[in-house]
């Protein structure tokens, strides 16, 4: 299965209609995955983070990666193989909750800090950041060796979106709700 990532220009955002910048047509190495979250490191490359679900369980996330020299070179119609990069182990981070159970370990964001330095994923409930900057990162990894902190967030129902605030020092994370109620918006700052 191939998907696209289609860049904008984020100051051309805002008219009736806005041209694409650059498309990427991209494929995972290991069949296809529900992968819900992509960032782009402050270097340029794209990290996609896949959604692992199992019949009544979470499985680790896994994170893949699309070079910049690979996708600013590539054609738009050549499908670009992401890179395999490690595993998250997200359910022995947080436990199952009462209302979305195993859920609750399932990514269904992330982002990149400003500075590269830091990696945010959301689930339904929680928030967990690792001080990793994926730059230097060449070999798999474990994510029980990075050092990370876990963020009970609000409840908010379906927690489906994160970003850094520019500063670094928080971030932003929303709801996929639709009507009748109005999508939330929470944030989070570090002291």
């Amino acid at each position: 299965d191939v998907l696209e990532i289609v860049s904008f220009r984020e100051d051309a955002l805002g008219g009736e209609s806005v041209a694409a910048e650059r498309r990427v047509q991209v494929r995972m190495p290991d069949g296809r995955r529900d992968a819900e979250g992509l960032a782009v490191h402050p270097d340029g490359d794209i990290y996609v983070v896949s959604k692992e679900r199992f019949e009544n369980h979470a499985g680790p996330a896994r994170l893949y990666r699309l070079e910049r020299r690979r996708w600013l070179a590539s054609d738009p119609k050549d499908p670009q193989t992401l890179t395999f990069v490690s595993e998250l182990d997200i359910p022995s981070m947080v436990p199952t909750g009462l209302f979305y159970g195993s859920l609750t370990q399932t990514v269904t964001d992330f982002t990149i800090s400003p500075d590269g330095k830091r990696v945010l994923l959301v689930t339904y409930k929680y928030a967990i950041e690792f001080d990793l900057d994926l730059s230097h990162v060449r070999d798999r990894f474990k994510s029980s060796e990075l050092k990370s902190r876990s963020i009970q967030l609000l409840p908010l129902i379906q927690v489906e979106g994160v970003a850094y605030l520019p500063s670094g020092k928080g971030f932003l994370y929303t709801t996929e709700r639709k009507k009748p109620l109005p999508a939330q918006i929470a944030k989070f700052e570090c002291l």
